[in-house]
């Protein structure tokens, strides 16, 4: 957490607010122990640079700058972004404050911070000749047309591995962690435990379709708010009050008024109805 919607909901609201292109007078790094934070010559080189762009890449929003070179960040489990005028006093676990030059939206400047209170956040300096060693790796995006039933049948007919850990491998596909992936399957009507190699085709077309369906309600919705994910407002997000299966362990099915079960699989909980996912 926070997962693909909450991820790309973040990344729109900062591309709103900053009005890009915009030009970075500073950025400091309170302490420099996030779980892969950059060293301090590196953000001396992103000083006076300007970003073009921003973009989501599974989990990891891309700052894009002018020269080519990018700023790869993730959220970690509790991260978040927000925006402060000078005046503002620091909040308490304030990591990382970039200052932007006065631009049209802003005649002072305007000032982004990331908080984290876990500290397991990520920020990664990729030049532009070299490849960010975060993303070289990952599958296909989940809502993008070319993951499909069929591409997803041919990465996982070979794995004897539980489906819902084959879908949260970012190789596979990227963005689907825990919450959508006990949602998706819930909607597909397979059990969480079924090996990927016994996945029918028409099964993974059906569990393609259920993943796309969950992570677009999620966007409608703002996102599932659960613990410390907020909007870059501090709005919560209402996907949570949707949820069909997850963090639901002894309540009715919505479906078929069975019990939804919890269980550990690979260290993450996950929850499913055993009437609706034999």
């Amino acid at each position: 957490m926070p997962e693909l919607p909450e991820v790309e909901l973040v990344k729109r609201q900062l591309v709103d607010s900053l009005a890009l292109p915009q030009k970075i007078l500073k950025i400091e790094f309170s302490k420099f122990d996030l779980r892969n934070s950059m060293p301090r010559n590196q953000a001396d080189i992103i000083q006076n640079q300007v970003i073009d762009s921003l973009e989501r890449r599974g989990k990891y929003i891309v700052f894009n700058l002018k020269s080519g070179d990018r700023l790869v960040t993730h959220l970690g489990m509790t991260g978040s972004w927000r925006f402060a005028n000078e005046n503002d006093p620091p909040q308490k676990h304030d990591h990382v404050v970039i200052y932007f030059g006065p631009s049209k939206v802003s005649k002072t400047g305007l000032i982004l911070i990331y908080n984290d209170p876990r500290r397991f956040g990520f920020f990664e300096f990729c030049e532009k000749k070299r490849q960010s060693v975060l993303l070289k790796n990952l599958g296909p995006e989940p809502l993008d047309l070319e993951f499909s039933g069929p591409l997803f049948h041919g990465k996982i007919k070979a794995l004897r591995s539980p489906i819902k850990s084959v879908i949260m491998n970012s190789r596979v596909v990227v963005g689907v962690g825990n919450i959508y992936a006990s949602e998706a399957l819930f909607r597909a009507k397979i059990s969480p435990f079924r090996k990927a190699s016994k996945i029918k085709p028409q099964q993974s077309e059906d569990l393609v379709c259920a993943i796309k369906e969950v992570l677009n309600l999620s966007l409608e919705s703002g996102g599932s708010s659960i613990d410390n994910y907020k909007h870059v407002s501090g709005k919560s997000g209402e996907f949570q009050n949707l949820h069909q299966v997850y963090n639901r362990e002894g309540l009715a099915c919505k479906v078929c008024a069975g019990v939804i079960k919890k269980k550990v699989l690979t260290g993450r909980s996950t929850f499913w109805c055993p009437r609706c996912q034999k």
